[in-house]
């Protein structure tokens, strides 16, 4: 009794191995198999409207060299043919979709379909370096070495004519290809960084972003750089500060004339004017700044210096940071 209720538990195990490898086979990707493995390979993954996208028809276990492929766009045949795995074609505009599909018809007749919609999106960036510049400069303030910069993600995403709220999506930073998850999140658009050393390799920020329901997404990456501190020179009079309009790169005086110069450093990191020092040069030589302004170097002309020249020079120095300093030469001729 015991033999027979031992073959009958084996013979009842057979059974139930033979059904788990039929539902095994019946779901695998063969052709003249049920539930082929077929998808589709778009690159760029994430493109921009209008951008050009080429397509690939992939399988890891169908032979698709012999399958009869008919590729359709947005319901217009794109292409037909043995063997014709890749296509390409236009992106939609910006708030539209292409629908991709692929059907891969094996030589005995079995068909397997793939299918895949795109929904171009853009992604703009907002950078904001901490680096100081003269209030009356109108451009952007660049990064200096190692100064603190602000990132923010601005997706741009259309569904149809409704615009997607950046604050519903989630955002996915990479800092140099790591994962920042400890910046990443839902609403997280903004973060700072340091910016590299400068002549040091530019660090590559990049964000994956997402709408809530995770139909919509779009990738794109921006490069942080360091540049050089710089300084200027501009002509300054009494009472009125700099005359910004232009910066002096050589300055002719008349004999006996005389000239106030200012040195204006730009992208340097300081909290405050005090922070930096002044070392100005007179034909190489040190030379004293002017009294109670440091930046500032008073050029005299004497009678008979005409045809003389002199090079005038300042070194700015961080104290905060002295790694960190800008310099450069004016000419001053004589005529």
């Amino acid at each position: 009794m015991r033999y027979n209720v031992l073959r009958y538990m084996l013979t009842l195990k057979k059974i139930i191995l033979i059904s788990s490898a039929t539902l095994a086979l019946s779901t695998s990707a063969q052709f003249g198999v049920t539930g082929a493995s077929l998808f589709i390979k778009i690159i760029p993954e994430f493109p921009d409207p209008g951008a050009m996208i080429a397509a690939t028809l992939i399988s890891y276990n169908t032979d698709l060299s012999r399958a009869d492929i008919i590729w359709t766009l947005d319901g217009k045949t794109l292409a037909r043919g043995e063997g014709v795995r890749e296509v390409s074609f236009t992106a939609a505009k910006h708030g539209s979709r292409n629908i991709l599909s692929a059907k891969a018809i094996a030589p005995d007749g079995e068909e397997f379909d793939a299918s895949v919609t795109i929904r171009p999106q853009t992604i703009d960036f907002l950078t904001e370096a901490k680096s100081q510049v003269p209030y009356w400069y109108r451009g952007a303030a660049l990064p200096g070495g190692g100064s603190r910069v602000t990132v923010t993600a601005m997706p741009n995403f259309l569904l149809g004519s409704t615009r997607i709220s950046p604050s519903s999506m989630t955002y996915e930073w990479r800092i140099d290809r790591a994962p920042a998850q400890n910046i990443s999140g839902k609403g997280k658009q903004t973060i700072f960084i340091a910016a590299p050393g400068v002549g040091e390799i530019a660090r590559e920020i990049s964000v994956l972003v997402r709408s809530s329901d995770r139909t919509l997404a779009k990738e794109a990456s921006i490069i942080i750089r360091a540049f050089p501190a710089e300084v200027l020179f501009y002509e300054q009079r009494s009472g009125e500060g700099p005359l910004t309009q232009n910066a002096l790169r050589t300055k002719t005086l008349g004999e006996g004339e005389q000239i106030e110069i200012a040195a204006i450093p730009f992208f340097m990191n300081f909290s405050a004017p005090s922070d930096l020092n002044f070392g100005w040069t007179f034909n190489g030589s040190p030379a004293a700044s002017n009294s109670g302004s440091p930046n500032a170097f008073t050029v005299n002309t004497l009678a008979g210096s005409r045809g003389q020249s002199a090079s005038i020079g300042v070194i700015i120095t961080n104290a905060k940071n002295l790694l960190e300093r800008a310099a450069d030469l004016l000419n001053v001729k004589v005529q």
